[in-house]
């Protein structure tokens, strides 16, 4: 590792980012370097970008979804130079009581990377080396990257607790949106519908075999029918509310999409026939199986990507990002 400056893009503090150098980071101990070779755009970039949420302060480089490879290590680390990695972003302090349970998630002294610190839009990232997981030759890079959100809904998927046989609802056709659905249908629902308002991702969970993809334009979802167990993937106070009102008694509902609006609910409902609203965040115990999924296929994220760029054009994969499509990746 020769190299002593890096290529860097960085949220302003305005709806902008922009160009720079930067000095590569020095690993140590527990930490390596990886050099960043892809990171996907996330919804989320877009809210701190827009201001819709406030978390790390500008100027700074954002980028939670990234895969690249060890390029140097720090003392006490036994990943080699050369290991090809997808990385939770989520980096906890290890010392408190959520970490020492089981739930680092939860550390309040913890970040997240290109949430509340610095994240992948730089060419080298200083990781922990527990924060690493490494990825099979035939998974590519871009694929990698999208480790994280495959972490997010399978962890939210655990909270559901999907039975073999029973039908499910999936409000949203995003990214994530359609993670639930083909991997709802690979835990044996049936049906599984998806209800979304973009034909492009529509038509990838219709080629997948889902067994009902409803466009919300053109036919709204029945205000009569009832599931017990639905994924509310959009985060808006609308499909929130739309949610609880499909919902059957005893009905688990993952409350997944980050609303940016105080949401109000009916409570009435939710109490007297017993529904569940399950929050889902980020869920550190299920990453090697992210990897096992991404290794044989599973979670069809080659699909999903619909766009790469270079990382030169990182204001243009935003601007796509912005205008609907799928999943952007910019790459190295």
């Amino acid at each position: 590792m020769s190299a002593t400056a890096m290529e860097t893009w960085s949220w302003t503090g305005s709806a902008a980012v922009a160009a720079g150098r930067a000095a590569v980071p020095v690993p140590g101990h527990g930490e390596l370097l990886l050099h960043v070779r892809a990171v996907g755009i996330c919804g989320t970039d877009l809210h701190i970008i827009d201001g819709a949420i406030e978390t790390v302060a500008a100027p700074a480089p954002l980028g939670h979804e990234l895969a690249g490879v060890v390029v140097a290590v720090g003392d006490g680390v036994a990943l080699p130079v050369g290991t090809r990695c997808c990385v939770d972003p989520m980096v906890a302090c290890g010392r408190c009581d959520p970490c020492r349970t089981g739930t680092p998630q939860h550390c309040a002294e913890g970040d997240e990377l290109g949430v509340t610190t610095a994240g992948a839009w730089q060419e080298y990232l200083v990781v922990p080396e527990r924060n690493c997981y490494p990825i099979a030759d035939t998974v590519s890079f871009a694929e990698a990257c999208q480790a994280e959100p495959l972490h997010v809904v399978l962890g939210a998927l655990d909270r559901l607790m999907p039975r073999a046989g029973e039908p499910a609802l999936v409000l949203g056709d995003g990214p994530t949106g359609l993670y639930f659905a083909r991997l709802l249908r690979a835990a044996g629902c049936r049906p599984v519908t998806l209800a979304g308002a973009t034909g492009e991702r529509l038509a990838i969970a219709r080629r997948w075999g889902i067994e009902e993809v409803v466009d919300v334009r053109a036919a709204p979802l029945d205000p009569e029918r009832r599931w017990g167990l639905i994924v509310e993937a959009v985060g808006r106070g609308e499909t929130i509310r739309q949610a609880i009102a499909l919902s059957a008694p005893g009905a688990r509902i993952s409350l997944f999409g980050l609303p940016t609006e105080e949401v109000p609910l009916d409570l009435w409902r939710v109490v007297t026939t017993e529904v569940s609203l399950l929050g889902g965040s980020n869920a550190p115990h299920v990453w090697p199986r992210v990897v096992r999924l991404l290794s044989d296929g599973t979670a069809g994220v080659a699909d999903v990507i619909s766009e790469r760029l270079p990382f030169a054009q990182l204001p243009a994969a935003l601007d796509r990002a912005r205008a609907g499509a799928v999943k952007v990746v910019v790459e190295r």
